[in-house]
């Protein structure tokens, strides 16, 4: 079971590097989305 939570955190961290987060914290801007 931890194997599985490790992996989904990897991905989330991996996901999340492609978001900046904006000035006011609250909203996430996606690199390639624009």
């Amino acid at each position: 079971m931890s194997e599985n939570l490790n992996q989904e955190v990897r991905t989330f961290s991996k996901v999340w590097k492609h978001f900046d987060l904006v000035s006011d914290g609250k909203k996430a801007k996606c690199h390639y989305c624009g």
